[in-house]
């Protein structure tokens, strides 16, 4: 019993402290964002986009959606013929978000503050789930690789767009190089954060699941036709799986 409650304190410091973070560096999350993959993660967006197969009036929920680029990408997808819900714990995050959707003059996505690892939703009410480079945040990727399996519909499909270590020796260095010391400097500086929010984010890049081991978890979520979606010599993957 001590030992589950101490579980529990430690997720609940590990929420707080990336909620505490994300907050931090909310303000200037997009630039950053574009700025350090060199604006490759639009093209990433689209991807994932482009995976998840949507048919006009598709209910989708993104989350760990932070400042709501992909959710805002699949809500011009559908053109006003679907629904958008776009959660994550971190209210700063979505903010920004519905700043981007009041300048579009747009009511496409509904942003709410919720945990993955608990979703507000029904069981079976949603035709695509889809996260980008949020699961790797979570303090039990199970969890929440289940709770995405629950809410989605028979036939529905889940989509995780996370980064993974480059296959290529070249590649990896030239990688590990960027991740752990361009990365970081640049991120604080623009930022302007005391938290080292972007030396989290490297480190926890660089300890990140392999492609195959985070399909595999997807596959004891309950998800079936697994596949993983290489991009950017494969620096980053879309694993998609169906309900």
């Amino acid at each position: 019993m001590k030992a589950q409650i101490r579980k529990i304190d430690s997720e609940k410091k590990r929420r707080d402290d990336v909620r505490r973070m994300f907050a931090s560096i909310a303000r200037r999350y997009d630039l950053l964002n574009h700025l350090l993959s060199l604006s490759l993660d639009v093209t990433w967006r689209r991807e994932t986009v482009r995976l998840a197969d949507l048919s006009p009036g598709a209910t989708v929920l993104d989350v760990c959606a932070g400042t709501g680029d992909l959710a805002l990408a699949f809500s011009a997808r559908l053109g006003g013929r679907g629904k958008v819900i776009a959660t994550d714990i971190t209210s700063q995050m979505l903010e920004m978000g519905n700043r981007k959707l009041r300048a579009a003059r747009s009511n496409g996505v509904a942003f709410a503050v919720a945990d993955t690892l608990s979703l507000p939703v029904a069981d079976e009410t949603v035709d695509v789930v889809s996260a980008a480079f949020g699961v790797r945040n979570l303090e039990s990727m199970e969890d929440g690789l289940s709770e995405i399996a629950r809410v989605l519909r028979p036939g529905g499909r889940a989509l995780i767009l996370e980064f993974a270590p480059p296959r290529s020796p070249v590649m990896k260095r030239i990688y590990g190089l960027y991740l752990n010391h361009v990365i970081p400097i640049i991120g604080r500086v623009i930022s302007g954060s005391r938290i080292d929010a972007y030396r989290y984010l490297a480190e926890t890049i660089s300890k990140f699941l392999e492609p195959a081991q985070l399909a595999g978890m997807m596959k004891s979520a309950g998800l079936r036709e697994v596949t993983v979606h290489p991009l950017t010599c494969g620096i980053v993957n879309v694993h998609r799986g169906v309900k």
